[in-house]
């Protein structure tokens, strides 16, 4: 489990889903969960915490069928990753300070 202060950092880096995506879980949850301007000009290497959106750096084992690796979250981009898990029973609950 992975618990986040909101909001979440976020660097696009200009991926066409990403902002949707985003846009559709505020939406969905009724209150702002990212943050999508303190990472949008940073440097990548300098970044410690948050999301930072890219295609095609996903971690794939020799032999490995990319079909089963898409959308993986790792620390670092070509590395091995966590797994990811959306269920429909996950709650999320903003956290006040």
């Amino acid at each position: 489990m992975k618990r986040w202060r909101l909001p979440i950092p976020v660097k696009t880096n200009g991926e066409a889903r990403a902002v949707p995506a985003m846009d559709a879980i505020e939406a969905k949850l009724g209150f702002t969960v990212f943050d999508r301007t303190s990472l949008a000009n940073a440097d990548e290497t300098t970044i410690t915490r948050g999301l930072v959106f890219r295609q095609g750096t996903s971690y794939l084992p020799v032999g490995g069928n990319p079909r089963s690796f898409c959308a993986n979250v790792s620390d670092a981009p070509l590395s091995g990753g966590w797994s990811a898990s959306m269920k429909a029973s996950v709650v999320v609950k903003q956290i006040k300070d």
